[in-house]
Order: structure tokens, then sequence, then C-alpha cells
């Protein structure tokens, strides 16, 4: 699967049938639910190009939709069984509209894992109806080669918790592999994915997790501990306060902080 501008495109198994001359070459371009601001319109002049991730990725949005093609559109979701989304524009169209904001990413390079990032959150609604292992496949990959808390929380907490929406069991298989991985940001991925939940967090799941990583002395673990507990409490502050005292000896101080962190 590739993403670009809010798109999710899918690599076809091999036993798929060709695709015809009219939809060769299309761009598989999936729409968002999070529409630019009205006034930020694309141009090439020296004072006006993009300087941020979310502007680079807000000038492909507007660029793609001012293109935008609702018959060719549909067809395209046709074709992939009405699995996405589409613009509806074709790809030598869509590589005029996107080259001058990838090639300004590609200038300063450090930005482009940002514009990634702001394209995946732009792209979330689309995750619960994509197929779970591509998601979960591409998920990984960022955790391996992006590890750091900005990329890491915003996939746990929204395209993880997309996902699993719409494939709840997958994405719980992955979760259980997930919390006994070497690999600390994994690990902090599987923590702390149920931030958003609220009355749907899986409280068993969550204070398991967190029982199998209390004693890890790395910080960021620590950290997501505290920080899970927190945002549960804001549900359910007497099963948070009865975890914490019962675990009071074990917790480290700075989980135990966090956890209480708004407790009058």
């Amino acid at each position: 699967m590739a993403v670009l501008g809010g798109s999710i495109t899918k690599r076809l198994p091999a036993t798929a049938p060709r695709r015809s001359n009219r939809l060769r070459g299309r761009a598989a371009i999936a729409t968002s639910s999070a529409t630019p601001p009205a006034s930020t319109t694309p141009s090439n002049t020296a004072e006006n190009v993009p300087s941020t991730a979310t502007e680079h990725a807000t000038a492909l949005y507007v660029a793609m939709q001012s293109a935008a093609d609702e018959a060719r559109a549909k067809q395209m979701s046709r074709y992939m069984k009405g699995h996405f989304a589409f613009f509806g524009v074709p790809t030598p169209e869509r590589r005029l509209l996107t080259k001058p904001g990838i090639a300004a990413v590609q200038r300063a390079c450090a930005d482009a894992p940002a514009l990634a990032l702001d394209v995946l959150d732009r792209c979330a609604p689309h995750w619960a109806a994509a197929p779970a292992d591509v998601v979960l496949r591409h998920v990984e990959h960022f955790i391996h080669t992006r590890p750091w808390w900005d990329t890491i929380d915003m996939l746990a907490s929204h395209t993880v918790l997309d996902a699993h929406r719409g494939h709840p069991q997958m994405v719980h298989d992955a979760l259980e592999r997930w919390v006994a991985s070497e690999h600390m940001w994994t690990r902090r991925t599987a923590i702390i994915w149920q931030l958003g939940r609220k009355n749907e967090t899986d409280t068993q799941m969550l204070f398991r997790f967190i029982d199998m990583n209390m004693a890890d002395e790395e910080w960021f673990i620590r950290k997501a501990i505290g920080w899970a507990l927190r945002q549960y409490r804001r549900t359910d502050p007497q099963a948070v306060d009865h975890y914490v005292q019962d675990n009071i000896e074990a917790l480290s101080n700075l989980s135990v902080r966090e956890a209480w962190k708004h407790k009058s």
C-alpha cells in the first residue's frame, strides 16, 4: 500500500485481473474528511511556497480537490471493490499537480516524515475500511523506521484505533504480539492505543498490558503507562485509583505521578 496526499492505494495480488485500458494509470487518491481551509490555494510563487508539513499536505489536498472528477472517482472505487474513495485524478495529471509540493519536501527532507504523518492522520476515517493486514504492515514499518514519540503516539491513538474499529480481531492479535516485543516503541504503541476509547476501553487489556511493562525502566514506557492510566481515569476514576493503589509499589513514581496528575 502507498499513501500520498490522503490516498490509500493497495497493491493487487498476482491473481487479480489486469486493469482495463481506461483504468490504467489512474491515481488512487482517497478523499479525506479533513477539508483544507477554503482560503488556502496552491501557488508556485516563492512567497507562497509551503513551509511546514501541514501546509504541504494542505496544498496537495487543495490541488487534488481542484482536479477531482466524480465519474472517474466512482469507476476507480468500483475497481477497488468499493474499499476506498477516490478523487478520480489520472496519474499524469496527479504527478503534475503534486510535483511542486513533493519537490519542496525533498529539499527539506527533515520535514518529509512529518508530511507523511499528517497525511496518515487525515486518512484516519479510511483505515477502518482498509485491509487490516496492509494497515498493520505499514504501521509496523513506521514504528521501526521512525521510532519517536511524535510518530508512535499518532499511529497508536489514531491509525491503530481506527483500524481496530474495522478489524478488531486481527488488530487485537497484533497488539498481543506488540506488547511483548523487544522493541520499546512497539510496546509503547500497544500500551497507549486505547487513549481515545473512553467507555469502549478494554480495561482488562489495558491493565494487563501495563502489568507486563510496569517493571521496565525506560522513561517512554513509564510515561506511556501513566498517560494511559490518566486518560482512562477521565472515564472510570475508581477503577484507575484502585489499580494504582494495588500496584503502588510496583509502578514507577513517574507512572503514578502521571496517572494521578489531575486527582484532587
